[in-house]
């Protein structure tokens, strides 16, 4: 079948352009548990070990949401790997493939390494769209069914230094028993395809591939994939099925899906990284943390500064702050952790976003700025707010590591709790 103009089969190979990206082995070693928690290190996909729990930028077509590579360098400890959704980027599949250095280099950031996924963890993901021919993947254009051929030349054109295998995701949680074997039945028959396309790709041969965990909320069905992936040669994990992307990832109790998820790890090796994509709030995250994944994305502050809020949440333990953040914010808040700077009593509020917040929309703009700015829906506002939200959630990650070294993270799950009591 041939493909579409943007997608069209790749007639030469290509040639390594960055030495990195086309001999990613990795190596993944757990070199601590604690209390479910563990602590690892990636090795041999670029030039330093990653240390996990890892926390991948979030990216809309290969670039951080409303900044550029200049304004993105003014957000210190930016993440070294970036999720590269497939929607995203189809449409450019020309562009990027005539380039022939991979998407990194072409968004402007040669220096991230590149995870590409299916889906777009912090948009929702619309429902009943996938086939057994391919799976339905959405950008700016809409819907683009993704059969196995089309994402092998796409991956081929991003580069990746790992990427995720075809799968059926598509299971709600009233999702039919039916529905949860058609997508456990399809997702192995994309996988299979997408091990013979790998193998026969001088590309992807040795790039790391990922394979979506799905059966949704049936425990056989998480059960009999997990098996099946369990004979097969792949990387790592991507734990699927559990919800549709978006800011609805909010909502998900990770306590609800822990015996579920223990049902699918039961089955895998332990010595291969487990990723979860999503929006995870901070209680959920490191919920999700105890239950021993490994790898996640930094979508959740992107979809925090889309409805015109600024994170306020207190991840370093310090009682006179916590009580005025909570003075300032308990009224009219979108959620326990933010403050949502469209409301009236902000138009006149001088302070910066969070006190204490060295980034820079903190250091140079003030609330009420950033109020004004949305009021008038100026393109500055959420730029603004993308500044501020990831750099303070990328402080967040780093206090969690801090937290796993020093046998402290109970302690810190405690101070996440306690302000999602008193302002939830």
């Amino acid at each position: 079948m041939a493909l579409p103009y943007r997608l069209r089969s790749i007639t030469k190979p290509f040639e390594p352009a960055l030495e990195h990206l086309n001999r990613c082995t990795m190596r993944f070693t757990v070199q601590q548990v604690r209390n479910g928690c563990r602590l690892g290190s990636l090795t041999d996909l670029g030039p330093q070990p990653l240390a996990t729990p890892l926390w991948m930028m979030y990216t809309l077509q290969g670039s951080a949401p409303y900044l550029t590579s200049d304004v993105l360098s003014k957000i210190s400890d930016t993440p070294s790997v970036m999720i590269v959704p497939n929607g995203h980027v189809s449409e450019h599949y020309d562009a990027i493939q005539k380039y022939n250095k991979g998407i990194a280099a072409f968004a402007s950031l040669p220096e991230k390494l590149v995870f590409a996924s299916m889906q777009d963890p912090g948009v929702a993901t619309p429902t009943g769209f996938n086939t057994n021919k391919g799976v339905a993947v959405w950008g700016r254009p809409g819907k683009t069914e993704m059969t196995v051929e089309m994402h092998t030349r796409l991956t081929e054109a991003l580069r990746p230094c790992v990427y995720q295998a075809m799968f059926d995701g598509d299971t709600p949680k009233d999702a039919s028993n039916k529905r949860m074997k058609k997508s456990v039945d399809r997702s192995i028959q994309f996988l299979d395809l997408c091990l013979e396309e790998k193998k026969k790709s001088e590309v992807l041969r040795d790039v790391p591939m990922f394979a979506g965990i799905v059966g949704g909320y049936n425990k056989y069905e998480r059960a009999r994939f997990a098996k099946e992936v369990s004979k097969r040669d792949v990387s790592g994990y991507s734990i699927e099925g559990f919800h549709h992307n978006g800011s609805k990832v909010e909502e998900l109790k990770i306590s609800e899906i822990s015996d579920l998820l223990q049902i699918s790890l039961n089955e895998l090796s332990e010595d291969k990284p487990r990723v979860f994509t999503g929006a995870l709030p901070p209680h959920s995250l490191l919920a999700a943390i105890k239950l021993g994944l490994d790898i996640f994305d930094l979508s959740y502050p992107y979809v925090v500064g889309e409805r015109g809020s600024a994170l306020t949440f207190n991840y370093v333990f310090d009682a006179q702050t916590q009580e005025q953040e909570l003075s300032h914010s308990v009224e009219g808040e979108e959620g326990p952790y933010e403050m949502c700077l469209k409301h009236k009593r902000f138009a006149r509020d001088f302070g910066p976003l969070k006190q204490g917040c060295e980034c820079y929309t903190c250091v140079h703009h003030s609330r009420a700025y950033v109020h004004h700015l949305l009021e008038v829906s100026e393109l500055l506002a959420p730029i603004l707010l993308t500044i501020h939200n990831m750099q303070h959630y990328i402080g967040f990650t780093q206090q969690i590591h801090k937290c796993l070294r020093d046998d402290s993270f109970d302690q810190l799950q405690m101070l996440i709790e306690s302000q999602r009591t008193l302002k939830g």
